[in-house]
């Protein structure tokens, strides 16, 4: 793993916690809100940490070692959406949680790709974190920590590969032009 990375990230993470327009009961951020999208519309999404307890869990249910770098960033936001959704960023759904799902009390779930068949057969054993809403495609992290963005829609073929889990979502903020303080 990239310490430097990871330490941008920790850094974006921190600038973004204190830009919140709201926390809402479940310890969600929503940042920026844009009601000309939609009344309840924000900007960027970032979801409370896992407690110990829900990490076990989550580890418990996947079955297998959850990549340590990933770990780290759930224990500071299980999940996020960023750019109104653009690119989401898969936390874990605790079983106790409350049965009311709102988009902003729960993350997309990172398992998925074990409970639909489909993305089951894309991504293999891999753990699947991410999503594209612009062309549908999926992020996988697999078994040495390396993360591949996916064509599920067509032939599950690789559209790009990072380092790590922290190179991975710190080029892509980079990537959609934002700045590290801000994220506007």
């Amino acid at each position: 793993m990239d310490q430097e990375k990871s330490e941008v990230l920790r850094t974006i993470l921190a600038s973004i916690s204190t830009e919140a327009d709201l926390v809402n009961e479940y310890g969600t951020k929503l940042i920026r809100h844009e009601p000309s999208i939609a009344p309840k519309a924000y900007r960027h999404v970032i979801y409370a940490e896992l407690s110990p307890d829900q990490e076990d869990e989550f580890q418990r249910r996947v079955g297998h070692p959850l990549p340590e770098e990933y770990v780290r960033f759930l224990r500071t936001a299980n999940g996020m959406m960023l750019f109104n959704g653009a690119v989401r960023v898969f936390g874990y759904v605790p079983l106790d949680r409350d049965r009311e799902n709102k988009i902003y009390n729960y993350p997309p779930s990172a398992m998925a790709s074990y409970t639909y068949s489909s993305l089951s057969k894309a991504s293999g054993q891999n753990l699947i974190v991410g999503f594209y809403k612009d062309d549908g495609s999926y992020v996988y992290i697999d078994s040495s920590g390396q993360v591949v963005r996916f064509d599920y829609e067509n032939d599950n073929s690789p559209i790009n590969k990072w380092d790590g889990f922290s190179h991975w979502l710190v080029s892509e903020i980079e990537r959609l032009g934002v700045s590290h303080a801000t994220l506007n």
